[in-house]
């Protein structure tokens, strides 16, 4: 189908030497209609929205404004093909030759911010797109008002961007705005306020404030239920939220409840193999194994890393961290060769992709290792784990000073108490500049100190 849509386009173009660009443009569009169900074959206008540009270029000049439009599409086109660098100049023209026709502070500037930001984002360079975000935010502003729908749209864009970042507090207060201009706009059971709600929610829960977390989710699951339906994919996104931010054992029976009625939404709207399956498979199995119910969480771990192994591929982060799971609730059943296999895949598939998972992992292999007695592999898994540790996250991370006390007590037990001195009294400032001075893991490193320096 792609190749007759491609053949249909390049014969219309020959056909019509005079078509005017915007026919062009549209007849595009006509063709990617015509493929339902289907992703469009985006390679196959690529041809058409190039001739596009270069029509309008001759008929209008370079610096027309209909020329920044094809500019645009052009460029949209070739992100959602991937092809970032190639859209990154076509969106600075655009940009440039709008700012100069219509001056800095137009909404058309705006757009084009937002678009060039888009493109910094997937390079990724989230910093500069939070420039480009600001800019566009402080124009929508200024030409919108401080309450418009688009301005609420921006904060958002905004507040994803410093929360990826891990500036909660600069996320919070744009999430809170954007949902009260959306709720004053489009009233308090509209389906983007819950869509609002879910996206605090998500950010209390990163902060640790569940309470407040459990409190977004149940009225976003309320309105999303009323706006689209109990069925819809939407829901079971959040029930898999509002499940996991539940928390406390006591609402275990709810969140599993939850979890499978996400999962019969999930199999139904996408099928058993879809992604979303995968990701509620794990948050199930994940509340069976907080209770302690591995038998009945192995499977579940089983069929999602089936699917993740098909959708993401073989070395996806997700990936090790199902792996992880599932080895947690192998050794838990007493089966520590296998737990050590998928231990050792998890480990070597998160250091692979750079993933600051992966000190964690090894240091789970090396607790196995140790309670097995082989501490001499254990000293070998421990010493990679500290290595990665500095590597992912930097010499002053909590994680570098947990790694350099499990190697310390390693060497202790060997007799090698010089280096687990050092190793101590490296850990020890790491570990009151992350955790503070009262934690417990500072507390412990001081008794240990103590006790080798007698």
């Amino acid at each position: 189908m792609a190749d007759g849509v491609a053949f249909i386009g390049r014969f219309w173009i020959s056909s019509h030497k005079s078509a005017p660009p915007t026919a062009l443009i549209l007849l595009s569009g006509v063709l990617g209609l015509n493929l339902p169900g289907q992703q469009p074959d985006y390679g196959a206008f690529e041809p058409l929205y190039r001739q596009a540009l270069e029509r309008r270029e001759q008929q209008l000049g370079p610096d027309h404004p209909k020329v920044a439009d094809s500019l645009s599409d052009l460029a949209l086109l070739l992100k959602n093909q991937g092809q970032i660098a190639g859209a990154e100049p076509l969106l600075r023209r655009a940009l440039s030759i709008r700012e100069k026709a219509f001056g800095p502070g137009d909404l058309r500037v705006a757009r084009d911010l937002d678009n060039l930001a888009s493109v910094l984002e997937a390079r990724p360079e989230p910093q500069a797109a939070q420039v480009l975000h600001r800019r566009s935010l402080a124009i929508k502003e200024k030409r919108l008002g401080q309450e418009h729908p688009e301005v609420a749209a921006s904060l958002l864009r905004l507040a994803s961007l410093l929360q990826a970042a891990g500036d909660l507090d600069g996320a919070e207060p744009l999430y809170r705005r954007a949902l009260a201009i959306t709720e004053k706009a489009l009233g308090p059971d509209h389906a983007e306020v819950g869509i609002r709600a879910n996206n605090l929610g998500l950010l209390l829960e990163s902060r640790g404030d569940y309470h407040g977390a459990v409190r977004l989710y149940r009225r976003a699951l309320a309105i999303t239920e009323k706006a689209l339906g109990p069925e819809h994919p939407e829901v079971g996104s959040i029930l898999n939220n509002l499940a996991g931010s539940l928390g406390d054992p006591e609402n275990s029976a709810e969140a599993e409840a939850m979890l499978r009625r996400a999962l019969r939404i999930a199999e139904t709207a996408g099928g058993p193999d879809h992604p979303r399956v995968a990701v509620t498979l794990v948050n199930l199995a994940g509340v069976l194994k907080a209770r302690g119910s591995h038998a009945d969480a192995e499977p579940l771990y089983r069929r999602a890393l089936a699917i993740q192994e098909r959708s993401l591929g073989p070395e996806d982060p997700e990936l090790a961290a199902t792996l992880t799971s599932l080895a947690e609730a192998v050794a838990a059943r007493g089966d520590l060769g296998a737990a050590e296999a998928l231990y050792r895949q998890a480990g070597a598939i998160s250091e692979k992709t750079g993933d600051p998972t992966a000190a964690a992992i090894w240091n789970s292999l090396a607790l196995l290792l140790k309670a097995r007695g082989e501490l001499e592999e254990a000293e070998r898994v421990v010493r990679r784990a500290l290595a990665v540790a500095e590597k992912t996250l930097g010499p002053d991370h909590a994680e570098v000073a947990k790694q350099s006390i499990n190697l310390a007590w390693l060497l202790q037990r060997k007799g090698e108490r010089a280096a687990a001195r050092a190793l101590y009294r490296r850990a020890l400032p790491i570990a009151e500049k992350a955790l503070g001075p009262k934690d417990p893991l500072v507390e412990a490193i001081r008794r240990s100190l103590a006790e080798l320096e007698k």
